[in-house]
């Protein structure tokens, strides 16, 4: 075995050449043997002050390796090894040992901040402590070619899978308006379609997973909106006047083997439907004047046997949306700008006992067509609306539970949010006619990540007229979309299949643009680390990612770490095994090579 100290600038310094009777050996001690504290990467931020990096941390591998010079060698030795751990500790970048037996070569880097000192009373034999946030690599450079995207026909609803997009059997033939989970799994669509996956379907179906089947024969009109109670009944709110061929005003039930009324429902349109588990009331909110037979305008709520008010007094106006928070709160959204007595400007809140404004709603617009409470309490209102509370959000905005705030700049002015959703993991997600969405282009599905609005790995059919709609995001990562979007090939991610057969490597990624290109998202869904990008290349520029060092470096501009959009992990790993990254460059022709050297956690690992 041959053992190398490697200075920075590459100069190899040969520890067997001190002498004929010299002996090396290596000690190696698993992480966290000692107590050395982790090395913790505090996170990067942008000009704007938002984070790109998260933070990691990750316990030392400490190597002894025991040197034995004969004579005068012994000071040429400790001297020349203590040059090399200077030039690394003055260049602050790490020196490798290098590892030689038989054919195989390997290298470890050792970080000049942990490395030992060397003694001043220099004796024939030094066990010198090195410690190492890395791991043992070879010298041989894998490298795989990705596949930047692919495509599918897809019409009206498409669904993001672990498996990747899906047009869930071959899409609809008509617009799709409502999109729901019931408690089993089953996904619940409802509009304008008479047929979805081939099969023959009237406004209203489910998917079990593999193909759709009709809820009997539907119903004789749109359906805007679906609810599913927790033992999974299923309540459907439209502009029908029968259901499976009996007579249902606007909305109805369907128990899963027959349709019923609700008493003798609506004399106008249901545009949305919401269900309190706590209670099992159901709320309606539309167009309609008239509930059950009684005076009961745009808002009401069925008891299970009648139709009732909700509070003492009614909106003015049109109600487009409901959501019921866990606390039984009923949030509202439409066009109406009082309820009863009280002045809400198109957003309000029953309490329980009493209808409230939020802020004084909205001061500059004309609708609120989407609201959802986010799991922890926060509530995103969306639709045709610039300011709200005296804000300034430009259609989409977030309640903290006292005041309104604005997310990333919103939406292009000319845009509307038809749709929103919130995934377990607060990641929302906002649909509609949209064009831009803060900074960032997008094709009518936007992603807010906490810190910045991005678009999602796909771009659908259509034309700029057409808009997505319902939204649900069941599951991290998890979404499934409809809306007006004809049928057309759709582009998204590119599904990569990555076998590393050692440990985890944070691998490199480059980007080479044959023409001019946009390079949007990366991500490892096997252990859910995702960058997002959005990033426009240049005929010829070549774009390097380095996990490792956390760098993005473009051949053109030198550094545009500033393109990675803060919420990304730019410490993208490749795990133990079979990786699945997915890749998405919608526009242009772009060759992406990920390499990597394989890592091992021991020498002997290394060296088999």
């Amino acid at each position: 075995m041959d053992i190398y100290l490697v200075s920075p600038s590459g100069v190899e310094l040969n520890l067997n050449s001190f002498g004929a009777s010299s002996s090396h050996f290596v000690n190696e001690y698993p992480k966290g043997a000692f107590d050395i504290a982790p090395v913790e990467h505090i996170s990067r931020y942008t000009a704007d002050g938002l984070p790109y990096l998260d933070t990691y941390r990750r316990r030392p591998i400490v190597v002894d390796l025991k040197l034995t010079a004969v004579g005068s060698t012994a000071m040429n030795l400790w001297s020349e090894i203590a040059t090399v751990l200077a030039q690394a500790r003055m260049s602050k970048t790490p020196c490798r040992l290098k590892v030689v037996e038989s054919s195989k070569t390997v290298y470890l880097d050792i970080y000049p901040e942990s490395s030992a000192v060397i003694p001043s009373v220099l004796s024939s034999e030094l066990t010198l402590r090195l410690v190492s946030y890395g791991r043992w690599y070879s010298g041989t450079l894998r490298t795989e070619t990705l596949t930047t995207r692919a495509s599918q026909t897809m019409a009206y609803i498409a669904a993001r899978l672990q498996s990747g997009w899906s047009n869930l059997g071959g899409g609809a033939n008509d617009w799709v308006n409502t999109i729901k989970i019931a408690p089993d799994g089953t996904i619940y669509a409802g509009g304008r379609f008479t047929t979805i996956g081939g099969v023959s379907a009237n406004r209203i179906a489910k998917w079990n997973g593999s193909s759709w089947a009709a809820l009997g024969s539907g119903l004789n009109g749109e359906v805007q909106d679906i609810a599913i109670a927790p033992n999974g009944t299923v309540y459907a709110g439209g502009s029908f006047t029968t259901a499976g061929g009996i007579s249902a005003n606007y909305i109805a039930k369907w128990d899963g083997s027959s349709w019923s009324a609700l008493g003798t429902g609506m004399n106008n349109t249901v545009y949305a439907v919401a269900i309190d588990p706590n209670t099992g009331y159901i709320y309606a909110g539309g167009a309609f004047t008239n509930a059950g037979g009684g005076a009961i305008s745009y808002v009401a709520k069925w008891n299970g046997s009648s139709w009732n008010p909700v509070g003492g007094g009614y909106p003015n106006d049109i109600v487009y949306t409901i959501a019921v928070a866990p606390d039984g709160s009923v949030y509202i959204g439409g066009k109406f700008t009082t309820i009863g007595a009280v002045t809400v400007n198109r957003i309000a809140k029953w309490t329980g006992t009493a209808w409230v404004a939020l802020g004084g709603g909205v001061t500059s617009g004309l609708t609120v067509y989407s609201v959802r409470v986010a799991p922890d309490g926060k509530v995103y209102a969306g639709g045709d609306f610039l300011a709200i509370g005296g804000v300034t959000v430009n259609k989409i905005a977030v309640w903290d539970g006292s005041s309104w705030n604005a997310m990333g700049g919103g939406m292009l002015s000319t845009s509307t949010v038809f749709g929103l959703a919130v995934a377990p993991d607060g990641t929302l997600y906002a649909t509609g006619n949209i064009a831009k969405a803060g900074t960032s282009n997008v094709d009518n599905i936007a992603l807010w990540n906490g810190y910045r609005w991005l678009p999602i790995d796909i771009d659908l059919p259509g034309t700029s007229s057409d808009s997505c709609g319902p939204i649900i995001s069941p599951s991290n990562g998890i979404i499934y979309v409809g809306g007006t979007y004809a049928s057309g090939s759709a582009l998204y991610s590119a599904i990569n299949t990555i076998t590393n057969v050692t440990s985890g490597v944070y691998p490199q990624l480059k980007f080479t643009a044959s023409t001019a290109a946009t390079v949007q998202y990366v991500e490892n869904q096997t252990i859910g680390k995702r960058v997002w990008l959005n990033y426009n290349m240049q005929p010829g520029e070549i774009l390097t990612l380095d996990f490792s060092q956390a760098t993005a470096i473009s051949s053109f501009r030198g550094s545009v770490i500033q393109a990675v959009a803060p919420g990304s992990n730019v410490k993208f790993s490749l795990a133990k095994g079979t990786n699945l990254v997915w890749l998405f460059v919608p526009t242009g022709t772009v060759t992406a090579q990920l390499s990597w050297y394989p890592q091992y956690e021991t020498l002997a690992e290394a060296l088999q």
